[in-house]
C-alpha cells in the first residue's frame, strides 16, 4: 500500500545515517510507483546508495590488501560477492586471486617452519587448521589447505598394534599392566596399552626369553616406506 510505500521511505532515509546501507537498499526497493511523492526519489537514493556502499567495500578490500591482511580480503570479498546489489570490479576480483594464492603460500610455509627437521607433523595440521578458521568457508581456498593437511597425516605414526599381525605362537598380548614391560632400561615409560608384549615358556604370563619362544611377523603389504619406533626385546 501507499501507507507501507511512505514508512519504507521513511525507515530507508533513517538506515542512511546509521550507515546500515543493506538494510536501506532493501527499504528503498519496497516503495511503489503509486507512492508519487517518493518513488521516483527512491530510486535515485536507492542508485546512489549502492554505488557509496559498493565502493565502501571495495575500498575496505584494497586496504586490507595493501596491509597485507590476506584473510580480512577473503572473508570482506566473499561477503560482498553475495550481497545482490554489488557488483565487484574486475581490480578487486584480482586483489581477491592474489590474496588467496599469498594466504596459501603464507599458510604452507608456516605449515613446513611448524613441520621442521622435527617432523612435528602435529604442529603442522594446527597451522593449517588455524588458517582455515580465520577464513569463511571458501572451498577454493580452504580446499587447497586441506590438501596439505592430508600430506602431513601421512606423518602420522601407525602403531603395530593397530595392524594385522601374523605370530609364531598364541603367547603375544597388546598392553600390560606389568611396569617392566613398558619402563626400558633407561627408566624411560612408553604408553603402556600400546605396547606389543612377547610372551613365552609354559604360561602366558612368562617373558619371552629367546627369538624361539616368541615372535610377531607383519605384512606390511609395501603400504609403508618408512617405520619409526621403540621395540621392546625381553631377552
Amino acid at each position: 500500500s501507499v501507507k507501507n510505500s511512505k514508512a519504507y521511505y521513511s525507515q530507508a532515509v533513517e538506515l542512511i545515517e546509521k550507515n546500515d546501507y543493506e538494510t536501506a537498499i532493501d527499504s528503498f526497493s519496497n516503495v511503489v510507483e503509486e507512492d508519487a511523492e517518493n518513488y521516483d526519489k527512491a530510486q535515485e537514493q536507492k542508485t546512489n546508495v549502492i554505488n557509496d556502499y559498493q565502493s565502501k567495500k571495495e575500498q575496505e578490500i584494497e586496504d586490507a590488501y595493501t596491509n597485507s591482511e590476506y584473510d580480512t580480503v577473503i572473508n570482506l570479498y566473499n561477503n560482498a560477492s553475495n550481497n545482490k546489489y554489488l557488483e565487484l570490479s574486475s581490480a578487486i576480483n584480482d586483489i581477491y586471486s592474489a590474496s588467496s594464492a599469498e594466504y596459501i603460500d603464507l599458510a604452507n610455509n608456516q605449515a613446513e617452519s611448524a613441520f621442521g627437521d622435527k617432523k612435528d607433523y602435529e604442529a603442522a595440521i594446527t597451522v593449517l587448521h588455524t588458517f582455515i578458521a580465520k577464513i569463511e568457508d571458501d572451498p577454493s581456498i580452504t580446499g587447497k589447505l586441506e590438501e596439505s593437511i592430508e600430506y602431513y597425516k601421512k606423518f602420522v605414526p601407525v602403531y603395530l598394534s593397530s595392524l594385522k599381525y601374523t605370530q609364531k605362537s598364541s603367547w603375544l598380548s597388546v598392553g600390560t599392566v606389568e611396569e617392566g614391560i613398558y619402563t626400558d632400561v633407561d627408566e624411560n615409560v612408553y604408553d603402556k596399552e600400546s605396547v606389543i608384549y612377547l610372551n613365552g615358556g609354559m604360561s602366558s604370563f612368562d617373558t619371552a626369553k629367546s627369538e624361539q619362544d616368541s615372535y610377531v611377523i607383519y605384512n606390511l603389504g609395501n603400504n609403508y616406506s618408512n617405520l619409526k619406533g621403540t621395540v621392546y626385546s625381553p631377552y
